[in-house]
């Protein structure tokens, strides 16, 4: 984050211009005291109207197409919505405890209204006024700012003296950032990766980097099998880390324990299966043991766990319907489904090559014979 420093600190601008249907430029002015909007004409600079709103107008925010201008009642909690043709006040959002400002995403469908008194952002549906989300944020937040790609919106909070950052896809918080003090304006570069926060106390302008809040990751799984790549893009935000447990197959141990269940018949040599299965193991992942017993003798005395066993192991269990034996082995996380096909393909080939001696077992059922009916008939 980069900081700049002010000669005098800003005050919070009261002014927008604005394109509108009845004027080539108009500006609005909201003033908290007479609770009214002062409407001027942008070229004669003399005043068109003046519209009464509800108690303490305080921010003010135009619709991406101009068409309406939302008005911050402090005192009266209210939001209202003003046709900017006919200049009325045409309906009001309930927008919880003393609104401050506001903005409206790109698509002029959702308004972030920063709500002072109760430390929160209220996420609202401009067409129905219904509250989508309340985000808890710092004290007093004052500034509002949605990306212009519609991904974040940024609040700034008076007291707490910090931009938060919210996921608008999730409605969650997902970063909080130390600006200097009191910041009041927010604004976002025109390419959304830089947000600019300007605070009145402490006379700077503080521009965050907005890359760093997130991680991009290729997903795996869903509706693919086994861990390979389904093509679909996940972005994470970096907070994420602190709430929920992240799982990592690449870190300090780049393997994983894996292990596949083969069924045998009753009555086949076991002995003759178990030897097949260890002799397989040892051909084709025994020397995955090897460089991760390295590496996990380097686990053991950074995290001071205990010691595992890395070599391949091969167990049986009974069971109603045949013998089963687990092969369990080591692999490195990129070669799991490439392992696990040349381990079957063996296991097959030396199985069918023990003339009957070893059967696998399964869940197939057959039928060995029906009982002979007896029919008797009664004459009469």
């Amino acid at each position: 984050m980069k900081r700049f420093s002010l000669a005098t600190a800003c005050a919070t601008a009261l002014l927008l211009g604005s394109a509108s249907v009845a004027h080539a430029e108009t500006i609005f002015v909201s003033n908290e005291k007479d609770n009214t909007i002062t409407v001027v004409d942008g070229e004669t600079l003399k005043t068109i109207d003046t519209i009464k709103t509800a108690r303490r107008p305080r921010g003010i925010v135009l619709s991406p197409d101009f068409k309406e201008l939302f008005v911050a009642a402090g005192d009266g909690d209210i939001i209202d919505v003003i046709d900017t043709k006919t200049l009325k006040i045409t309906r009001q959002l309930e927008s919880g405890p003393d609104p401050e400002l506001m903005d409206v995403d790109p698509d002029g469908k959702i308004i972030y209204i920063a709500n002072e008194d109760d430390s929160l952002v209220t996420i609202m549906d401009i067409a129905t006024g219904e509250v989508l989300a309340e985000v808890p944020v710092g004290v007093e937040p004052e500034g509002m700012a949605v990306s212009p790609d519609n991904k974040y919106t940024a609040a700034t909070s008076e007291s707490t003296s910090m931009a938060h950052i919210i996921d608008n896809a999730t409605h969650t918080l997902i970063a909080n950032v130390l600006v200097d003090s009191r910041p009041r304006e927010a604004k976002w570069s025109k390419d959304g990766k830089e947000l600019w926060v300007s605070s009145e106390v402490g006379g700077t302008i503080s521009v965050i980097d907005i890359g760093i809040l997130r991680t991009t990751l290729m997903e795996t799984g869903q509706w693919v099998d086994g861990d390979l790549y389904n093509g679909r893009i996940v972005r994470i935000a970096n907070s994420f880390v602190f709430k929920e447990p992240v799982f990592n197959y690449s870190g300090d141990f780049p393997f994983l324990w894996d292990e596949i269940k083969i069924p045998i018949q009753y009555g086949s040599d076991y002995g003759m299966a178990q030897a097949i299965l260890e002799k397989i193991a040892t051909d084709q992942v025994a020397k995955n043991a090897e460089e991760g017993k390295r590496i996990w003798n380097k686990m053991v005395s950074k995290y001071l766990i205990e010691d595992a066993q890395l070599e391949p192991m091969v167990s049986l269990t009974a069971n109603d319907n045949w013998v089963e034996f687990t092969l369990r082995y080591v692999v490195d996380y990129k070669s799991r489904r490439r392992t696990k096909h040349g381990l079957f393909s063996s296991i097959l080939k030396e199985v069918a090559a023990t003339s009957g001696k070893v059967r696998f077992g399964s869940a197939t059922f057959e039928v060995v014979g029906v009982p002979e009916l007896q029919i008797k008939r009664t004459p009469g």
